[in-house]
């Protein structure tokens, strides 16, 4: 079987493969419906008009395009499109009035469907669109019908323009033919599928890799967006299917980041290493090779001497910061143990002299920062621990797990507030007066409380919220995975755009901002002073 296609209103499936037959199928009883007898080729895509009531079937033997009555199977129109080549992809525009083939002469051509019915041997494409030097494999049209992608076995994807035919970009990054693509509902992503056995997601405007989806271990032929855009299915020539959750998924590159206090000096961590910039210049001055179990979490201490490095296997390193400058291969000066699941944040104390480590384990454990001793075991949640502080003074210790609860706690590690926040909680950040906590939640909402718990007005970002940052001058952002980082004034935010979802951001003390996201590389913001002081002052 080659082909596959699912009505519009889901109601029926069509296949077909090398038998020369399409089988329409009714979904609701699972029974065939009708069966349609195209030839003896070897059918190799299908694809419904918008409406439903078209099937429009490519083969590959005779470079024909064959249009068919999908209630009765009537045929409609024959089109040999090129009879020396393969007919290997068609697609039908959003509105119905086009539609597009392309195949083994490396041409993707759009006809008018009118045209077609009414006299096929008579029709001629509106467009001819060239570009790749190998087969086409498969076309998608964006949902507004302004663009018509190709994917071909030249290891690229094509886009064009389908009024002027005017090419628009050439997408490439994979290292294998790319077979199948489908654009997100609001066209602002295509998905691609390769023989690399990865799939890609690309950011259209910049023609740029937002994500690469690493997993199978053969040919991605089929990817999908779900509806709410927030996963992508992905079929492989390896037997399994895979859906992946698109917020948060893990990158190829930076996971999070950390900056000393003097903000010249930012600390990365990936899947596969540990990396300190200098954050003026961009310059690597060192790469730490990662432990087996994987690097999970970073923060510098107030004076910047120590860089606290935790795992995915619960471990803690304190590494000496100029010792890792000189040599990437010191060992840690202490190693904090006890956590039994990864570590998925870090924080000092202010005056330096705890540490503080949330974990997927449920529990928040601090120890004494330069002696290494275990000092608290902070226990009441019932799922992963994602958010951690400490208040200003030193006095608190608050964290948030993904079930919703926050809890505060004194410095002896009495519970002093326990809150249901009513959605998973990703970061918390104290103010610098310690007058407001603020919490970053799942449902896209800013939750504040004052220092007994109380709840203040709530900050809507409009999306999951990853993180949450404090000036010195009192000033909050906050990012997300709608690819934004917001600075608030009073209840309305000034929008810092960046170019993929938001994993970790640092504020830098010299008016800049280093964040780090979905396609997994750093970014410095310059922040304009006289809007954050105005900002602060409301």
């Amino acid at each position: 079987m080659y082909a596959l296609a699912f009505s519009p209103d889901g109601a029926q499936l069509a296949s077909a493969g090398f038998e020369g037959e399409v089988i329409l199928w009714d979904m609701t009883t699972q029974a065939e419906q009708l069966r349609i007898a195209i030839g003896e080729v070897t059918i190799n895509d299908l694809a419904f008009s918008p409406d439903g009531s078209l099937l429009a079937v490519a083969t590959d033997d005779d470079g024909t395009l064959s249009i068919w009555d999908a209630n009765d199977g009537s045929a409609l129109a024959n089109v040999a499109v090129d009879p020396d080549y393969s007919l290997d992809a068609v697609a039908f525009s959003p509105d119905g009035a086009q539609i597009a083939t392309g195949g083994g002469d490396y041409l993707a051509r759009i006809w008018d469907l009118a045209e077609l019915l009414a006299d096929p041997a008579a029709a001629e494409p509106l467009l001819t669109l060239d570009g790749p030097i190998d087969t086409i494999t498969d076309l998608a049209f964006s949902p507004d019908g302004t663009t018509l992608a190709a994917a071909s076995l030249d290891l690229r994807v094509f886009l064009w323009d389908t009024a002027e035919g005017t090419l628009l970009n050439t997408l490439q990054g994979h290292a294998g033919s790319v077979y199948s693509l489908d654009f997100n509902a609001a066209g602002t992503l295509l998905a691609s599928g390769s023989s690399d056995g990865t799939a890609k997601i690309w950011r259209l405007d910049t023609g740029q890799p937002l994500l690469t989806l690493a997993g199978h271990s053969d040919f991605v032929y089929g990817v999908a967006f779900s509806p709410d855009e927030q996963h992508l299915a992905t079929a492989s020539l390896d037997g399994s299917g895979r859906i992946w959750r698109l917020a948060f998924a893990p990158p190829d590159g930076t996971l999070t980041v950390a900056a000393n206090p003097a903000g010249d000096l930012l600390a990365t961590i990936g899947n596969s290493d540990l990396r300190l910039w200098n954050a003026l210049n961009g310059a690597t001055p060192a790469v730490v090779p990662g432990s087996d179990d994987g690097f999970s979490a970073l923060a510098f201490s107030p004076d910047g001497a120590i860089l606290a490095v935790g795992d995915n296997a619960g471990l803690i390193g304190l590494y000496a910061v100029d010792a890792l400058r000189a040599d990437p291969t010191s060992a840690p000066e202490l190693e904090l143990a006890g956590h039994e699941d990864a570590i998925a944040r870090l924080r000092f104390s202010p005056d330096g002299s705890r540490i503080a480590g949330a974990s997927d384990d449920t529990t928040v454990r601090v120890w004494d920062a330069a002696s290494g001793e275990e000092l608290l075991v902070l226990e009441g949640f019932g799922d992963w621990v994602y958010g951690l502080a400490f208040s200003p003074d030193g006095s608190r210790i608050a964290a948030g797990d993904q079930a919703g609860l926050l809890i505060i706690w004194d410095s002896d590690g009495n519970a002093v507030t326990q809150i249901e926040v009513g959605s998973p909680v990703n970061g918390l950040a104290y103010s610098p007066d310690g007058a407001i906590l603020a919490v970053a939640a799942d449902d896209g909402t800013i939750y504040r409380y004052d220092n007994q718990g109380a709840p203040l007005a709530a900050l809507v970002h409009g999306a999951q919220v990853s993180a949450l940052h404090f000036s010195a001058e009192g000033v909050l952002f906050s990012s997300g995975v709608d690819a934004r980082i917001r600075y608030w004034q009073g209840d309305t935010a000034q929008i810092i755009p960046v170019p993929a979802a938001v994993y970790a951001f640092a504020v830098l003390p010299n008016n800049q901002l280093a964040s780090v996201g979905a396609d997994g590389v750093v970014y410095i913001h310059e922040l304009l002073l006289e809007n954050l002081r105005s900002a602060a002052q409301q």
